[in-house]
């Protein structure tokens, strides 16, 4: 999902996004079962809600939508606060499966 909307927004794949957020998942998340648990669900639910977005006619303004609450995430991880970076992350997905996924 964050590739997807990095595209949308003309960025490379090492842009500050992915490369935060790359390095939080490898050595934050993927070190406590919690982490790996959230892992799981997101390699498990985004591509179902980049599928379903890339249907919509406005799928471009909903990539960029979603882009900003992804650059959200990062300043969280910047000042440091892991946990509400995990928080607001799970809410961002939860939001977005019930939108995109479970009303199809």
């Amino acid at each position: 999902m964050t590739e997807a909307c990095v595209e949308a927004a003309g960025l490379p794949d090492n842009c500050k996004e992915l490369v935060s957020l790359r390095s939080f998942r490898d050595e934050h998340l993927a070190k406590s079962e919690e982490g790996r648990k959230i892992i799981s669900e997101y390699y498990e639910v985004a591509p179902k809600i980049v599928e379903a977005t890339r249907r919509k006619e406005d799928s471009n303004k909903i990539f960029h939508a979603i882009f900003s609450e992804i650059k959200k995430i990062v300043s969280l991880l910047e000042m440091g606060n892991m946990r509400g970076d995990i928080e607001y992350y799970k809410d961002m997905v939860l939001r977005l499966k019930k939108k995109y996924i479970e009303n199809l």
